[in-house]
């Protein structure tokens, strides 16, 4: 699952217990990617500071915001 966020960073660790609990009840395995689309907020370390815990995470920052279809 690939999801781009931008400005985001007070919402990084709620999506993510929302998502683990939702695709863990599936019974599938899963790996998310979070794309930061230049977010000028601490949206980036958010999502670093989860991918070093979670290792069905992937981080990704752009240099600058692209939009969501092509941080997709």
């Amino acid at each position: 699952m690939v999801i781009p966020l931008y400005n985001e960073g007070s919402h990084v660790s709620e999506l993510l217990l929302d998502l683990k609990s939702a695709l863990q009840q599936t019974g599938c395995r899963f790996e998310v990617v979070l794309v930061d689309d230049g977010s000028p907020d601490d949206t980036w370390e958010r999502i670093k500071g989860e991918a070093r815990a979670l290792t069905n995470l992937r981080a990704m920052r752009l240099s600058r915001n692209f939009g969501k279809e092509l941080a997709l």
